[in-house]
């Protein structure tokens, strides 16, 4: 647990690079206003880019709160190296091919833009202009590897000769079925959370975060691990009773 003052300081840190022009709005949509950041890749990030990344597991991308979470001296140096600017620069260095999402784009499409941009790595290329620091190469340069990469370049290329076995989910399946009153009271905190982040059905949040027994980025991993969202309108009414017959 990090001290008080140490923790003001990395906040204060945080708050310092957040004005700068490039990494106020957000690092994937352009949206302005971020409230949270991906540690490791070095971006700051809206709500809803947030909760996406996610989605591509903490291997890929490692998202915290700029204010609810606690930052160490290292993460926030990193995000002092990196930053919108010099990431983006380096993930996608020509945007004009590979266009960002916009902030109209629905979530489906901005995931897929975001795998394609740091799991499958598509935009980088083996030839790339700008190294692992963000700095455009000289002529001669050699690649070098890049520490702060989460998907080396083996695995991402394995993934595309090798179909890996079906695994069974770590995760519980959630049913979506009505929660007590008195669980909304007790998790609020967690479930405005979650609700700024895009997880909106309140019954499942409730149940995620039993099912991570109240480990909130444990029940983020479980909602957004759903294969599919239970729709409460869509099921069927309970059977009738066979009619007697006379």
């Amino acid at each position: 647990m990090l001290g008080k003052r140490r923790a003001a300081r990395n906040r204060e840190a945080l708050d310092r690079l957040l004005q700068e022009r490039s990494n106020s709005q957000c690092a994937e949509c352009g949206e302005d206003g971020v409230s949270w950041a991906s540690a490791n890749i070095g971006v700051f990030l809206c709500g809803r880019c947030a909760s996406i990344h996610r989605k591509l597991g903490s291997h890929i991308s490692k998202v915290k709160s700029l204010t609810l979470d606690d930052w160490s001296e290292n993460e926030v140096e990193h995000m002092k190296e990196w930053g919108n600017k010099r990431a983006n620069r380096y993930w996608n260095p020509y945007p004009r091919d590979n266009p960002p999402p916009i902030t109209d784009d629905d979530d489906l499409t901005v995931e897929r833009y975001l795998r394609d941009k740091y799991e499958k790595r598509l935009f980088r290329g083996d030839n790339g202009d700008y190294d692992e620091r963000g700095s455009r190469r000289r002529n001669g340069d050699s690649r070098r590897k890049n520490y702060y990469e989460p998907v080396s370049r083996r695995t991402a290329s394995a993934s595309h000769t090798s179909s890996p076995a079906p695994q069974r989910s770590k995760y519980p399946v959630l049913t979506g079925g009505p929660s007590n009153p008195k669980d909304r009271f007790t998790y609020r905190r967690e479930l405005s959370r979650l609700e700024d982040m895009g997880f909106e059905d309140m019954d499942m949040n409730i149940e995620a975060l039993k099912a991570a027994g109240n480990n909130f980025n444990r029940a983020i991993d479980i909602l957004t691990n759903q294969s599919t969202t239970p729709n409460k309108e869509d099921s069927p009414p309970p059977s009738l009773p066979p009619r007697p017959i006379d």
